[in-house]
């Protein structure tokens, strides 16, 4: 089974080059605002969150039929959970995105960390299996907005914030494996800033634990890519 999780930039060729070019199975868009496409199980809605509003947002697509998992959240919009019945079982896909967002009404200085940490929050009771229903497997995927090295890299010093890392060690205390920052310990690029040439590693894939030794990562750099996105896909082999 092949997971792509992708940045598309709201360009909607992107979705069906994750299906035919890089044979997705399941594709995990960001800042996206196509809402189907034939052949297609697609669950997502646009941003409509808290104060802002997009006419994007996180949309799952899956050849297989997806189930939207409701849960008590105010981003529905860039936190889209389904689940997917696979060979070995029920799977659960978490679509996450690190939005720049106001930290209050009025406000104009936009944060992503306070709103992916209150993800998390809402999330806990799926991932630590306390819901209804309870799911034992997950992948979580998407845009964070957040790299690692953002701890050791001089602009991000100077705002001397809470270690960016640590964002990654809660995701993990949810019983859950960094597949990229295992296969990849010094990072690996992402994102292809518009300015400055710094190798971003913005985008991200956590799976539980139990998985970890049966998935394949990489990521997918290519002149045809760079036509559609800033963002490189990121491929998960299940």
């Amino acid at each position: 089974m092949r997971i792509v999780t992708w940045n598309i930039r709201k360009n909607p060729d992107a979705v069906a080059f994750a299906f035919d070019s890089l044979g997705a199975d399941v594709l995990l868009a960001q800042e996206c605002h196509t809402r189907e496409l034939s052949g297609l199980s697609v669950v997502g809605a646009n941003i409509e969150e808290r104060w802002v509003k997009h006419k994007w947002g996180n949309y799952t697509f899956s050849k297989m039929l997806l189930a939207r998992v409701e849960f008590p959240t105010d981003y529905k919009g860039s936190l889209t959970v389904t689940t997917v019945q696979t060979a070995t079982g029920l799977l659960g896909l978490i679509n996450i995105y690190g939005l720049f967002e106001r930290i209050g009404p009025g406000e104009t200085k936009k944060l992503v960390t306070p709103g992916i940490h209150r993800k998390l929050s809402d999330l806990s009771p799926l991932l630590w299996r306390k819901a209804p229903g309870a799911i034992d497997r997950f992948v979580i995927g998407g845009d964070f907005n957040h790299d690692r090295r953002m701890d050791t890299h001089p602009s991000f010093k100077k705002l001397k914030a809470t270690p960016f890392s640590g964002l990654f060690a809660r995701v993990e205390d949810f019983g859950m494996t960094d597949l990229l920052h295992a296969q990849f310990p010094e990072g690996i690029q992402t994102f292809r800033a518009v300015r400055g040439e710094y190798p971003w590693q913005l985008d991200h894939v956590f799976v539980s634990n139990k998985l970890a030794s049966t998935c394949d990562i990489s990521v997918h750099d290519s002149s045809e890519v760079h036509k559609m996105s800033d963002h490189n896909p990121v491929i998960l082999d299940l």
